[in-house]
């Protein structure tokens, strides 16, 4: 009687058991926290020039294809602005879908200040900031060499030698 009772505890028992280790699939296994991390794109570099401020807004859009073949697609604005010192503001904000459903929060905001040698990072989520050595060198403006938005315009430099062979830049802008 005890081994017949102990049979049918045994085989109720491994039923059971293989019962829920069917039950459970890839995708109900639990998963470490992925530590709230995001992508980031850097899409543009803005260097510290004086007498050169500017306000703009970036956009920034990313295709990636997901394992099953199919794509999908994130973006965001930005705004990023220098001074005419050299100090730069610039947002940083997640990516979204680009239907417009959901709102590219800032994550972080960036100031730097090349006259320091210094650069907040400011983060959202925390309301802390974190302050680093920023150590690009502030310089004057390059005058661009080509062709200009328009189409129509071309910036050029010529290097001109003069009868007494002393070298000078000349910086100009052609018009059609």
């Amino acid at each position: 009687m005890k081994r017949t009772l102990f049979s049918i505890f045994l085989a109720a028992a491994v039923v059971i058991l293989a019962l829920l280790l069917m039950a459970q699939s890839p995708d109900d296994a639990l998963h470490a926290p992925d530590g709230n991390s995001y992508d980031q794109i850097v899409n543009i570099i803005i260097t510290p020039l004086t007498n050169s401020p500017f306000t703009a807004t970036v956009s920034a859009s990313w295709t990636r294809q997901l394992p099953d073949g199919t794509t999908i697609t994130l973006g965001n604005h930005r705004l990023v602005l220098r001074d005419s010192q050299g100090r730069i503001y610039q947002e940083r904000r997640r990516l979204v879908p680009p239907d417009g459903n959901e709102t590219s929060a800032i994550t972080r905001i960036e100031i730097s200040d090349p006259t320091q040698h210094i650069k907040y990072f400011c983060f959202e989520a925390s309301k802390l900031c974190e302050l680093r050595s920023y150590n690009m060198v502030v310089s004057e403006p390059v005058l661009p060499v080509g062709p200009m938005g328009d189409g129509k315009h071309y910036s050029a430099a010529k290097t001109w030698v003069n009868e007494t062979s002393k070298v000078s830049k000349l910086s100009a802008h052609a018009r059609p």
